[in-house]
């Protein structure tokens, strides 16, 4: 932008709408925000579950650095949860300087049960953290409890993403 003297008011103006229109031009090439989706492994620190007939759905947008990301679990009567702490794939990496938190929620008979995703710096997963003395989504599919057909887990987050 050219040098302005601000102790003019025309200049004030002119900075003003010069401003504006490049605020305008980035609006125009950056358009609005695509959500897409993208295929979400599922895994566990000891043996990894399997989906069998139940979904297991990702979607995300990115902006600049910014990636929003939400993870859709859904239960089948088939579905084998593995042994060990849960995982689950996120789209893009998250940064290597910061580790971040989104929200996450499980629901079993109409029951919800309220948790925290961890998504930690460098990682290109997340976990659950449930607030309970077992602590994670996990373990013979018995946290935050005996996970069976119907019930869904649903993770939120936004991080940044190196890539």
């Amino acid at each position: 932008m050219p040098k302005y003297d601000f102790a003019r008011s025309w200049d004030i103006v002119r900075y003003v709408k010069e401003l504006d229109k490049r605020l305008r031009k980035q609006e125009v090439l950056a358009g609005p925000l695509a959500v897409s989706s993208y295929n979400v492994a599922w895994t566990a620190t000891t043996t990894n579950p399997s989906l069998g007939d139940g979904a297991l759905v990702g979607r995300y947008f990115r902006s600049g650095s910014i990636v929003g990301v939400s993870i859709n679990l859904i239960y089948g009567p088939a579905t084998n949860p593995g042994s060990g702490e849960w995982h689950f794939s996120l789209p893009l990496a998250v940064t290597a300087t910061a580790s971040y938190a989104g929200s996450a929620y499980a629901e079993h008979l109409n029951n919800k049960y309220l948790g925290t995703a961890i998504l930690e710096s460098g990682s290109s997963t997340c976990y659950v953290e449930t607030g309970q003395a077992t602590g994670t989504w996990d373990d013979s599919g018995s946290n935050p409890f005996a996970w069976g057909s119907g019930d869904v887990g649903v993770i939120t987050a936004q991080y940044e993403t190196d890539q």
